[in-house]
C-alpha cells in the first residue's frame, strides 16, 4: 500500500514539478553528475584534541560544499521546504563517500549513525526529518547502524536562521537529550557519525554531541551537506 501511494505521489510530482537539475536545469534528474562534480567541495575540519571537550566531544566536521553556493542552498531548500525527498538518497550517498575519504580508519570498525532530530512540533509541521532521510541511505551504503530515536529534541527552539550568530549557542544549549526508552547499549563506546543538513556556527551539533556524552563515544564525527549559512 505504501509503495502504491509513493508511486502515485511521485507521478503527481513528475507532472506538476518535473525533475530538473538544480544546477544546470537539465530535465529528468534533480542533481546531475556533472553539476555534482562541479560543485562538490568536500572539506574536513579536525578539532584539536585539547579543544574537543569544548566542542561536545566532536573530533571532526565534514561537509560537501558551501551554503553560499546556490547549488547546495537550493538542494537543501528543495528537500526541507518542497518535500523533494528524492535528493536525500543522492545526498546520503555523497556523504557516505565523503566519510570514506575523511574517516577511512574509523570505518574499519562498527560505527553508529545518528541524525540530528527535530522537535515533535517541527516534525508535525514538516512531515519528515530531513536529516533522517539523508542518514538512511548513508548508513545503508556504509553498512553502519542507524539509530533513529536515541537522540531527542526536547526544546522547541526558534530556527537558528532567525537567531543572531552570537546567540545561537544559548538558543540550543539544552535542546537535546537521550531517549532513555531506546536501547542505546549497542552505541556505548563506538564511533558516532552525527548527521545534519547545514553546519553554521556549529552550535546545534555541539549541543547534540554534548547530549551523547553519557554514551562515552570513542569519537564523534559530524557530517553535513553544507557549511556556513
Amino acid at each position: 500500500m505504501y509503495m502504491q501511494l509513493h508511486h502515485i505521489q511521485q507521478q503527481l510530482l513528475d507532472t506538476f514539478l518535473p525533475r530538473q537539475c538544480l544546477g544546470c536545469g537539465d530535465f529528468d534528474q534533480w542533481l546531475c553528475t556533472s553539476c555534482i562534480a562541479q560543485h562538490l567541495d568536500i572539506q574536513t575540519i579536525v578539532i584539536p584534541v585539547d579543544q574537543q571537550s569544548a566542542f561536545g566531544g566532536i573530533h571532526s566536521v565534514t561537509t560537501l560544499g558551501s551554503y553560499a553556493d546556490p547549488f547546495w542552498r537550493q538542494t537543501i531548500a528543495q528537500l526541507k521546504f518542497h518535500h523533494v525527498q528524492e535528493v536525500s538518497s543522492i545526498l546520503g550517498l555523497l556523504l557516505a563517500e565523503a566519510a570514506r575519504q575523511s574517516l577511512e580508519t574509523i570505518l574499519q570498525e562498527p560505527i553508529s549513525v545518528i541524525p540530528i532530530p527535530l522537535h515533535p512540533a517541527r516534525l508535525r509541521e514538516r512531515g519528515f526529518n530531513q536529516t533522517l532521510v539523508i542518514a538512511e541511505p548513508m548508513a545503508d551504503d556504509l553498512g553502519a547502524t542507524l539509530y533513529r530515536a536515541t537522540l531527542m529534541r526536547v526544546e522547541h527552539t526558534p530556527s537558528q536562521t532567525t537567531v543572531a550568530h552570537e546567540e545561537r549557542a544559548s538558543n540550543v544549549s539544552s535542546a537535546f537529550a537521550l531517549d532513555t526508552k531506546s536501547d542505546s547499549t549497542a552505541l556505548y563506546q563506538t564511533p558516532m557519525l552525527l548527521i545534519d543538513d547545514v553546519v553554521t556556527t556549529g552550535a546545534t551539533t555541539v549541543a547534540a554531541a554534548s547530549a551523547l556524552q553519557p554514551l562515552s563515544a570513542m569519537s564523534i564525527h559530524v557530517l553535513a551537506v553544507a557549511r556556513g549559512g
